[in-house]
């Protein structure tokens, strides 16, 4: 009869042995990851575009750097589009198949024929970006 306990004794302890070693490895692993250095935030726009949709939005300080960022891309854009450099855009400065020249009427808050950076920049906002 001992010889018939002493498999299931070593089948027992073996089995007990295994069943721990996920565990253990794991815990090294939470461990070297703990030791990492975390990545730091994103500081410039190029850093934000660069990680794209992987960026955590809920942060302040990265939330108020994707805001600079979108004035700083809308201004960028508008300053492409005011080909006669008065600080406004014309219908007749857009092209035809451009979002603002389809939606003039829309963007013109003010009925003054005219688009501002300000008027552009809260199409953008509330809207799809400009291209």
């Amino acid at each position: 009869m001992k010889i018939a306990r002493q498999p299931a004794a070593v089948m027992f302890a073996v089995a007990l042995i295994v069943s721990t070693l996920p565990a253990r490895s794991g815990g090294l692993q939470d461990e070297e990851r703990a030791s990492l250095p975390m990545p730091s935030a994103p500081t410039t726009c190029a850093e934000l575009a660069a990680l794209g949709d992987a960026v955590d939005l809920t942060s302040r300080e990265i939330g108020t750097l994707k805001q600079r960022c979108d004035i700083e891309d809308v201004r960028a854009k508008f300053a492409e589009l005011d080909r006669n450099q008065d600080g406004y855009l014309s219908q007749e400065e857009l092209p035809g198949e451009h979002t603002l020249s389809q939606h003039f009427a829309e963007v013109d808050f003010d009925g003054d024929k005219r688009l501002s950076l300000a008027e552009v920049a809260e199409h953008d906002a509330e809207t799809s970006p400009i291209e």
